[in-house]
């Protein structure tokens, strides 16, 4: 391994110590509001990524972004119905189909309410999922995006050879999709029967669902940063980039793990 990707990698191990600790501890030991306000700062810090710097949008434009934002949150603190699931999911989909087909005409037109509908939206699900099902779920999700994460990226790292969708992303492999889809699924099982009592069937497809949308969620944002021609969203999170670098993943598997976990159990 040469010098500057061991530094890289020693930025990026750096980082994911000291953030994913403090994620534990705020799903763990914060109560409602604290983890609502908590989840609205990182969804507003990605929507000022994407709107300023993906989407190229002017001062007033990406305030008015940060403010629809704002407003997926507003259920959730004065305790009205949340969005709906399926409608979100389906969303999402469609926006990943769209993008992936042509990404300039859809994110040119869309420039002002994308953020919200793409972050602020799931992003606001996941209160919904910590104070109606449970912190624990919340925990199960996060660990497993993560183990995703690591799992293509040291996997693709080590073995890959055939790119998966070199269009969109020219470092991302086919072994290292493969490898988080079996090391996600296979993880799954014991952290389903531990944090959530459920069954080695319902917890294998639970961690498919989330290895499946976390990868759609990396190759999205990676179509939207081609596109404007990024390599980063920002430089706030040393070895990763920025928040929306960050958090691609998760913010696409919450809808689809929560709809899959009403489905289930």
């Amino acid at each position: 391994m040469s010098q500057s990707l061991s530094t890289e990698l020693a930025k990026r191990v750096a980082t994911a110590l000291f953030f994913g600790p403090l994620a534990i501890a705020v799903v763990l030991l914060a109560n409602k509001l604290f983890f609502t306000l908590f989840t609205m700062l990182v969804a507003l810090v990605c929507t000022w990524e994407m709107s300023g710097n993906i989407l190229k949008n002017k001062k007033r434009e990406n305030l008015a972004a940060l403010v629809l934002t704002s407003l997926c949150f507003i259920p959730y603190l004065v305790n009205l119905e949340p969005p709906h699931t399926l409608f979100l999911g389906g969303f999402l989909l469609i926006l990943f189909l769209l993008i992936l087909v042509d990404n300039s005409k859809w994110l040119d037109s869309w420039k002002l309410s994308l953020p919200s509908l793409y972050i602020g939206l799931p992003l606001s699900l996941l209160v919904d999922i910590w104070s109606e099902m449970g912190r624990r779920y919340v925990l199960f999700l996060l660990l497993l995006v993560w183990v995703s994460d690591m799992a293509a990226y040291f996997v693709g790292g080590s073995i890959g050879r055939r790119l998966l969708m070199p269009r969109i992303s020219p470092k991302k492999t086919v072994e290292g999709f493969l490898g988080s889809l079996v090391f996600t699924t296979l993880l799954s099982v014991p952290m389903g029967l531990l944090l959530l009592s459920i069954n080695l069937e319902k917890s294998a497809i639970l961690g498919l669902v989330i290895s499946l949308s976390s990868s759609m969620g990396d190759l999205l944002e990676s179509s939207m940063k081609r596109h404007a021609s990024l390599k980063d969203t920002s430089n706030l999170l040393p070895g990763h980039g920025g928040f929306l670098d960050r958090f691609d993943s998760t913010i696409f598997s919450i809808p689809f793990f929560l709809l899959a976990a009403k489905i289930l159990l």
